[in-house]
């Protein structure tokens, strides 16, 4: 069997719910209709999953080619002058964000007791893109399975807060389309997070929000080398002098993988 058609039912179940979220979007425009389909599709995962047989739907393999489809076919539909203006104009913000983010994740949660590993993964998926960046650090600083595990967990949570969040407050403080989306691509952490959010607020803070998410995604390279160089300083344990001669060919790896791709 093809590879399609072996996602054709996915794919069945996934366009019904996005015609009935449009449907109650349109009705209803001050949610949209990203959030109805978040809606529509926890509903589902957690009372017809074994009606429906889900995990045999391959919803999540999908779900990441529909968000990279359409983040292509969004950038062919937009200006090349106006992703450069967007993400220029957004480089001073997001450095000063970033910059605050990753210190307030890393003294906070050095004050509260909290592991440095585990400090360093939920400043860096917190203040860049989620899961992408978490996974990116990791080996660097050689966090076990369970601390990624819990970063991971408590970017998801906010992210799904966000999602639902920031439309709301985007319309009860009248942001204009542009501010909302700068807003939303600044702050939001996942990329699937800032799309939802951004064009359930409206299409053209959608993409505002997400040439600005893809710009802070960016970043990711030098905070990883920044982290790896810093590693002396972070790891007071026993064995930080193996750990530094590990550190570099990570990097490299990192590195090489990030400019084929």
């Amino acid at each position: 069997m093809p590879g399609w058609a072996r996602l054709a039912p996915g794919l069945g179940v996934c366009f019904a719910i996005a015609v009935v979220a449009l449907l109650f979007g349109r009705a209803m425009p001050l949610v949209g209709a990203p959030l109805f389909a978040i809606a529509i599709g926890v509903v589902i995962a957690n009372t017809l999953r074994d009606t429906i047989r889900l995990s045999t739907l391959k919803i999540g393999d999908i779900a990441k080619l529909c968000l990279k489809t359409g983040i292509v076919v969004l950038g062919a539909s937009l200006d090349l002058s106006d992703i450069a203006h967007t993400g220029g104009n957004s480089l001073l913000f997001l450095a000063i964000t970033v910059t605050a983010g990753l210190v307030t994740a890393l003294v906070l949660g050095r004050a509260m007791g909290i592991d440095w590993r585990i400090r360093c993964l939920i400043g860096m998926g917190t203040t860049i893109c989620g899961a992408s960046a978490i996974a990116a650090l990791a080996p660097v600083i050689r966090a076990k399975a369970e601390e990624i595990a819990y970063a991971v967990t408590v970017v998801f949570f906010f992210n799904m807060i966000a999602v639902f969040l920031f439309p709301a407050l985007g319309h009860l403080f009248h942001l204009t389309d542009t501010g909302f989306g700068i807003w939303t691509g600044t702050a939001v952490n996942d990329t699937s997070a800032v799309v939802a959010a951004g064009f359930a607020f409206s299409d053209d803070a959608g993409a505002v929000a997400t040439v600005v998410k893809l710009t802070r995604t960016t970043l990711i390279i030098p905070l990883v080398i920044g982290f790896g160089l810093a590693l002396p300083w972070l790891d007071s344990g026993p064995h930080r002098r193996v750990r530094c001669r590990w550190r570099g060919g990570s990097m490299i790896r990192f590195l090489s993988s990030s400019c084929c791709s």
